[in-house]
């Protein structure tokens, strides 16, 4: 239990429900896993690239959330994640945290539209939204309507 308080008081996650975007990626993509990444492990996602309390911080925020991972015959994965936050403000923490991430990650500063690429690898972030695919086309198809 990472928050006692939290648990007592008989807080819940958020339940999140995305929809899948395999359809929308093409035909050689599939849904291969899904589920809930929590708190823990979104903090240690982000420790790959941040220090320990910073990445502990950025995540304690967290409502709820909901995660794909798609992959196709060639090997590749995609991943999208929709994450609900306890406020604004922790939202707006966990923004500025991948902004650092995505920076150190990457080695490039984000575009207009919050994607940090490279020739192998994009990630794209709004703070309710990370999506990691192979090109920002895809990554950005797969949240498109």
């Amino acid at each position: 239990i990472l928050h006692p308080e939290k648990y007592f008081a008989g807080e819940e996650g958020i339940e999140v429900t995305l929809v899948d975007s395999a359809q929308k990626m093409g035909m050689e993509w599939t849904l291969g896993n899904e589920g809930v990444l929590g708190e823990f492990y979104l903090a240690e996602y982000l420790k790959t690239q941040l220090s320990e309390s910073d990445a502990n911080d950025a995540a304690a925020g967290w409502g709820g959330d909901a995660y794909h991972i798609y992959m196709n015959e060639a090997g590749e994965l995609a991943l999208m994640l929709r994450l609900e936050w306890d406020t604004p403000e922790d939202q707006a923490e966990f923004e500025a945290a991948m902004a650092e991430f995505g920076q150190e990650r990457y080695g490039v500063s984000a575009d207009e539209s919050g994607c940090y690429e490279t020739a192998d690898q994009t990630l794209c972030t709004n703070g309710r939204v990370v999506l990691v695919a192979p090109t920002k086309d895809l990554a950005l198809l797969m949240v498109s309507e």
